[in-house]
């Protein structure tokens, strides 16, 4: 069970708010946090308290149930229509109709249009606003049209009693990148790391503060090792927070936490040209850039 008070609840506004997300749309994520199955009670900024429902990781899926049957007309009602009953037209052969069921074709394509300008970069990993193409990236979580949060690149996820650490359990079947290097623990632990290292001058890092350390990298050069996540093993990502934070799954599923390829990374450029020599975009989402 967790339990998320005032102070959670403003922190988290602050996160928020610090990458540009207005007060409306972070109430949304809040509601939407706040109905979770892991959230035992919250103490919101109203006031008052929701009912304990059991923690989980995951919502149960609904239990299938099977319709009621129609009632059985009496016999005598039965033979009397059938008694008087006029012989049905014949009817027209049905014409052709078009399947709505039909597969996919393997390979999607969508084309995106593009803004007064061309995009700055597609790094979402240091610049959030940077006008890019967000499907070529996934991230641990994502949200859905109501703002839950849902998996992603994590299947599962799930906290200690007072959720102060969080552990996500990456899927296995992942195809990895775009060039077929590994997606594991360790690059999304890398890919914050670079958010939060001052060289990166990312002026989102922020979002990131809740995580133990994060906040001393940042804004005093302590060292990537200091971060409070840990690669249990190349599937398993832990993160140790700063205190309890029973909503930091809204955190992960925003964009500025989706990871980056870092090899390419290290090659410098801005993740612009699909075609330039050398340093093609190389993505973990479900389209490529072409």
């Amino acid at each position: 069970m967790v339990v998320i008070d005032k102070e959670q609840i403003r922190l988290l506004e602050e996160r928020l708010r610090g990458v540009g997300v207005d007060r409306r749309t972070f109430l949304k994520f809040a509601s939407a946090a706040a109905a979770a199955p892991m959230v035992g009670t919250i103490l919101a900024a109203c006031g008052g308290s929701s009912s304990t429902p059991t923690a989980t990781t995951a919502a149960a899926a609904p239990t299938a149930t099977t319709a009621a049957a129609a009632p059985t007309a009496p016999a005598e009602a039965t033979k009397a229509i059938e008694a008087t009953k006029a012989p049905e037209p014949t009817k027209p052969a049905a014409s052709p109709t078009t399947s709505t069921t039909a597969a996919l074709d393997a390979k999607q394509i969508i084309h995106t249009i593009g803004a007064r300008s061309d995009p700055s970069s597609n790094d979402f990993n240091a610049d959030l606003y940077c006008g890019g193409t967000a499907e070529i990236w996934a991230g641990l979580l994502t949200y859905d049209v109501d703002f839950n949060v849902i998996p992603d690149w994590a299947e599962k996820w799930e906290h200690n009693d007072d959720a102060s650490q969080w552990t996500f359990y990456l899927r296995k079947d992942n195809k990895g990148f775009s060039n077929g290097d590994p997606v594991t623990a360790d690059t999304f632990i890398g890919s914050w790391a670079r958010l939060l290292d001052p060289a990166t001058k990312g002026a989102y890092a922020s979002i990131l503060f809740d995580i133990k350390g994060a906040e001393d990298i940042n804004l005093n050069g302590a060292a990537a090792s200091t971060l409070g996540c840990k690669a249990v093993d190349d599937w398993t990502l832990q993160v140790d927070m700063v205190g309890p934070r029973g909503m930091f799954p809204v955190i992960v599923g925003y964009a500025a936490t989706m990871p980056t390829h870092l090899p390419s990374a290290a090659k410098g450029g801005n993740f612009t040209d699909p075609g330039e020599v050398g340093h093609p975009i190389i993505g973990n989402g479900p389209f490529v850039l072409t």
